[in-house]
């Protein structure tokens, strides 16, 4: 897919950047599965989209457990939606209210929305069924890609701070608690020159272990 022309190949990529950067149809896309969601719950919060990080996993290898808990994840309960493309993956979710976990098969075209009292729900990518990929994408090309809407208008201008992603960050998930002020950009992030960032969203990606 053309986003992804020119990036170098490893397990996991990324693009980040408001929506305005990316095909409109995305995010109508992303715009009517949040509207369908908030009709069927009234626990769920309407949701404008306002940035997209789009992962391209490349192997079977999936995402470790964790929760979106960054402020670049969205402001408050709104939702986050992931349109999932490409190879299926088993998506792993666990419930907040009694830490149960489960898998669901995430197959191309399917979304997935958690806001409001689950916004800040454990998951992760379990799996990625490479052979399974749609008849669309060549061989060589297998992957899943995964498009996740956030809504955070707080961030918008500073999105060269989250483009790329270091697994040391994670350890944040473990002292972070519900209730606590989501985690600012890491801290290697916040000195860069902006000057010396790359202009195209091509080459603002970043693999994560």
């Amino acid at each position: 897919p053309a986003p992804y022309q020119g990036i170098a190949r490893c397990n996991r990529e990324r693009v980040y950047d408001r929506v305005e950067a990316f095909d409109a149809a995305a995010t109508a896309a992303c715009v009517c599965a949040s509207t369908c969601a908030s009709q069927a719950d009234a626990a769920m919060p309407n949701m404008f989209p306002t940035h997209l990080l789009a992962n391209r996993y490349s192997s079977t290898s999936g995402l470790v457990w964790h929760r979106d808990i960054y402020r670049n994840d969205g402001d408050g309960d709104a939702p986050i939606v992931i349109l999932s493309l490409g190879a299926p993956c088993q998506f792993g979710v666990e419930s907040v209210a009694t830490g149960e976990r489960r898998a669901i098969e995430l197959r191309s075209g399917d979304a997935l929305v958690f806001g409001g009292p689950c916004r800040f729900i454990k998951h992760a990518v379990l799996s990625i069924d490479l052979e399974r990929s749609p008849t669309w994408m060549p061989v060589e090309q297998r992957a899943r890609l995964s498009l996740t809407f956030r809504e955070a208008p707080s961030v918008l201008g500073q999105e060269h701070l989250y483009r790329t992603f270091k697994a040391e960050h994670l350890t944040e998930q473990e002292r972070w608690r519900p209730g606590d002020p989501l985690v600012g950009p890491q801290p290697t992030q916040q000195g860069l020159d902006q000057s010396l960032l790359p202009a195209r969203r091509e080459a603002a990606v970043a693999c994560s272990a």
